[in-house]
Parts: C-alpha cells; structure tokens; sequence
C-alpha cells in the first residue's frame, strides 16, 4: 500500500517515453552487436578505437554545454532560444580547429587507421550534437513525448543503414556514409518540426547566436563530470588500444556495448526525473518523493538484470555475439556487478546535480578518473582487457562510497 501511494501519482508520460528510449536504444545497441559479428575483431577494433578517440575529442569540442543547457533551461524556459544560439556559436567556433587538430595528430597516435573513417565519425559526432541539443530543449520543457519521436528517428539513422550494410554487402564507410545522410535529414525534419509547432523560436536562436565568455566558466564543472565519467568509462578502451592490440579492445567492447546497453534503463529515467528535481529542490517533500520514485524504479529493474548477466555470462556472449568472444565471460561477470552499483550512483549523482553541487560531483568524479587510470597503467599490460575490469570494479566501490556521503539528506 506504501508502494502504491507513492507511485499513484507517476506520470503517464513516464512509461511512454522510457518504452520509446530504450527501445530505440536498444535498437542502437543491437547495431554495435551486429557489426562486431559481421566484421573482423580486427576491424570492429579500429572501428571502436576511433569512436571512442573521437567521443573524447568532442567532449572539449563542446565542454559540457549540453548538459549545462538542460539545468539552465529547467530552471527558466524563457533563456532557451538565446542560450541555444550562444551555445551553437561556441561549438561551431570550437569544431573547425578541432578538426584540424584531429587530422593533425591522430596519424600519430593511431596510424594503422585510415583517414576516411575518422573523417566520417567525426562529421556522425558533429550532427549527433545537434541532435542532443534540441533533446535537451525539449527535455527542459517536459515535452517528452517530441523527446521519445526524436529518439526513434535517431535510431533509425543507424538501423536501416546496417540493412543495407547486409543486404548490399556494403563495407563500413558506406555504412557511416549512409548513417551521415540520415542523420542529417532527420536534424531538419525535428528541427522544422518544433519550429511549426512553436517549441523551439529560431528567430530567437538567431538573436543569440553570439560569443557569451561566461557561458563556459559556466559549463566547466559540468565538462569536468562528462569528461570524468568518460575517462572512467571509456579510458579502457583507449588504453587497451595503446597498451595492447586491437583484438583485446574487441574482447572488452563488446561487454562495454552490452553494459551500455543495460545503462538505457537508469540514465532514461534520469534524463526523466533530473528536469523534475532540480525544479521540486525547493520544495523538500516533493523532492523526497521524487528521489524515492527514482530509487526504486533503478533497484527493481537493475539488480535482475545485473544479475542474470553474472550468472550466466558465456550463454547470453554466445546467443548475442556467437562463439567469437566466448572469452569475455570473465569480463562480463566484473562489469555486470559495476552496472548495479553505477546504476544507484545515477540517483546521487542527480541529487548533488539538483541541489546546486555539481562541482562536488565532479570533484568525485575526477577522484576516479585518476585513480582507474593509475590502476589501468599496471593492470591492463598484465591481464589485458580483464585487468581493465577489475580496476573499473575497485573505481566504482569508491564512487558508490563518495557519492551516498555527500549527497545524504
């Protein structure tokens, strides 16, 4: 009965939009699946070592403005529009010396990969930004239901060019050629959109569309959280890379896709409820209430599924990927106790969020960043990619620990 009055209020919405995101999601993960099945470990290696080089290229490329949009534009919906002009003013100014830069040094770092598959994810990463912005525009004003189509579209810009792929028997440029085109038609069919429907004032982007020095000072914390998790999250990858070869890199992605796919479930549901704190913080009763709904919906639905992939690691890597990476039954088994635990760290970390203490958190998180990549430099020449596991494991105790001190009520 407790439950129930708690949860009677729950927003129909809700339900709606976490069926279309980690649907279309998981339709997005299913894509990563399917091409490390149809390419060589070999290739699917280079192909996420320069996804995961370039996610870290665009971190600096737009430092942290989307998620400092999404808390500026909950707390007053009358600054979208000018704040989204600045905010594209700075990434588009940002991105053509980022460009540059990349071509410059990636031969250096990774010469075995060729130049047209940087160019192509990195124009993918370019579109994609846009695509997040107007999501966090629509988030901000609760419109979660525009936020749920945009999202189905966007996993069809990587769907139906994975078809192709198969039926055409195409490589992965044409793969990403088509992912670019797609992506770059359902940009303008969004975008037109909620301008005919009035969400979004493009007249108002004009007007805004200028250089504000404050807006990155403002964003930095929120840089240093994404840049942190990334390095947390991602750093394994490019390491593994450096330290070892392509093949071990494909051992571990194809656990990390699987557990990112499994993040759908906690960061949809706090792309949901962090609009709805940070306007209730105020309000304390309400704000309880909310974090109770957000904390139980994470248990219910994570501790199940953490734990059928520990107990049952080889079956769900051969049904899902074959018995190519039968070997990363180890891996899977360390990670799927990270997913449980990182997954309750989205509740705290969406508390200190809320509250006003994102530098707390990112202080925190750059505490682990450090300390996974210390322990990666001894672990990971030893034991490979299962090396890369256990000091992720060791990294989220630690976060588990710090987030729950700092953000107690």
């Amino acid at each position: 009965m407790y439950l129930k009055n708690k949860f009677k209020k729950l927003d129909k919405n809700l339900i709606f939009y976490m069926v279309c995101n980690i649907g279309s999601k998981f339709l997005i993960g299913l894509v990563g699946i399917l091409l490390a099945r149809y390419l060589t470990k070999y290739d699917f290696g280079n192909y996420t070592t320069v996804t995961t080089f370039l996610g870290l290229v665009f971190l600096f490329l737009a430092p942290g403005f989307i998620d400092y949009g999404i808390f500026e534009f909950s707390k007053n919906n009358n600054k979208i529009e000018a704040l989204t002009g600045q905010l594209v003013y700075l990434f588009l100014a940002l991105s053509v010396p980022g460009l540059l830069l990349v071509l410059i040094f990636y031969p250096h770092i990774y010469p075995y990969i060729a130049s047209s598959l940087v160019m192509l994810v990195f124009i993918k990463l370019f579109l994609d930004w846009f695509i997040n912005l107007i999501s966090a525009i629509l988030q901000s004003k609760n419109l979660f239901n525009n936020v749920s189509l945009l999202q189905i579209l966007r996993s069809l810009t990587l769907v139906l060019p994975l078809i192709l792929l198969y039926y055409f028997d195409y490589g992965l440029n044409e793969f990403l050629v088509y992912v670019i085109l797609l992506a770059s038609v359902v940009a303008v069919l969004i975008t037109l959109k909620e301008v005919v429907g009035k969400n979004i004032n493009l007249k108002n982007v004009k007007n805004g569309f200028s250089f504000n020095k404050s807006v990155i000072p403002s964003s930095k914390y929120f840089f240093i959280s994404s840049l942190m998790v990334y390095i947390y999250m991602q750093s394994d990858l490019l390491m593994i890379s450096i330290m070892v070869d392509p093949v071990e890199v494909a051992r571990y992605a194809v656990v990390l896709t699987l557990i990112s796919g499994a993040y759908l479930i906690p960061s949809s549901l706090y792309t949901y409820y962090l609009p709805k704190m940070t306007q209730s913080f105020q309000n304390t009763l309400e704000f309880k209430k909310i974090i109770f709904q957000f904390r139980t919906l994470i248990v219910f639905t994570m501790f199940p599924l953490s734990l059928i992939l520990f107990l049952f690691p080889k079956n769900i890597l051969n049904i899902i990927y074959g018995t190519n990476y039968m070997d990363s039954g180890y891996i899977l088994q360390i990670l799927s106790i990270v997913l449980f635990f990182h997954s309750i760290c989205f509740v705290n970390a969406g508390m200190l969020t809320a509250s006003g203490n994102q530098k707390i958190r990112s202080n925190i998180q750059f505490l682990a960043a450090i300390l996974n990549c210390i322990l990666n430099l001894y672990a990971i020449p030893k034991y490979g990619a299962e090396g890369a596991a256990i000091t992720t494991l060791i990294t989220e105790i630690l976060i588990v620990y710090l987030y729950f001190q700092k953000s107690k009520m």
